[in-house]
Parts: structure tokens; sequence; C-alpha cells
């Protein structure tokens, strides 16, 4: 008599059960850790344009020191564009900011405050998310509101306050 080799079909459903149960616990832990890693991207991000705008800021007040016109760039801006990466104050001077990294995605709720070349506070879109910045002890968090929490009214584009 020949014997048959192989699995019988209740064999191969069992096996199938068990790989699906396994994946519906293991779904959501990675979508979990894929969500907090963007998060913490958008939070990285907001880290690296500060420190642009910053040293865009000490790059202009060099320029000065080398015989070039002074220039006033503190004040509130909003709604940045990802594709245009200058701050422009009042008299349509603009800061340029050498970004390395993910810029800003373009949105009305954007609001940056400098004051003396130092960043109090921002409120910027990357990606989804919306990350707010405190300059006063220097931290970044993603926040689920479109809502600014710098404490201002944020006036029109290009222009400070």
């Amino acid at each position: 008599m020949k014997k048959n080799k192989g699995f019988t079909l209740v064999e191969l459903l069992a096996v199938i059960v068990i790989l699906a149960i396994i994946a519906l616990i293991a779904t959501p832990a990675i979508l979990r850790v894929i969500e907090d890693s963007r998060k913490k991207s958008a939070e990285d991000s907001m880290y690296g344009y500060i420190k642009a705008v910053e040293q865009g800021y000490v790059k202009a007040q060099m320029d000065i020191e080398a015989g070039g016109e002074a220039k006033d760039y503190n004040g509130i801006y909003k709604s940045f564009s990802s594709q245009d990466i200058k701050i422009t104050s009042s008299g349509e001077q603009s800061l340029g900011i050498e970004l390395q990294g993910t810029a800003p995605s373009s949105d009305e709720n954007n609001v940056l405050v400098i004051s003396d070349g130092e960043i109090d506070c921002a409120h910027l879109k990357f990606g989804k998310y919306y990350v707010d910045y405190n300059g006063s002890d220097g931290t970044a968090e993603q926040v689920d509101s479109a809502t600014s929490t710098c404490g201002t009214t944020p006036v029109e584009t290009g222009t400070g306050e």
C-alpha cells in the first residue's frame, strides 16, 4: 500500500488560523511603533527648522557687522510655505534659511515668534502633525490641535509685529 505524503486540510487550516491570530496581535503594535516614529520625526524636524532660523538670524547679524544694512526680523510670522523657506519681515526683508531636512508643510495655522534672534515659540505643521515649540525651555512636542499655543495673535504672512 502506498503512503500519502503531505498535510491534511485540517492541519493546513489550523496553521492558517494560528498565523492569522499572530497577525491580529502583532499588527496594532507595529502600527503604533510606526505612528510614534512619525510623531518623533515631526518633533525632530521642528528642532532642525528652529536651528536653521536661528542660524539664518546670526548670519544676517554677521552681514550687518560686515557693513550690511540693519534689518529687524523680530515679530510674529504666519503661513509658511515649504517651497519658499524664507521669513519675510516688515519692509520685505527676507531672512534666508538654509534648511537641511524637512520643511514645515504649508498651513494657515503655522506661527513663528522671533525675539532678539531667538524663537520664543512656534506652532508648525510637519506632514500631518502639528508641533509646538517652547523657546523658554527648548522643548518640542507633537500636539493634536491646529490651534497655536504661542499665546499670540498671528499676523499676515511676511509682516512683523
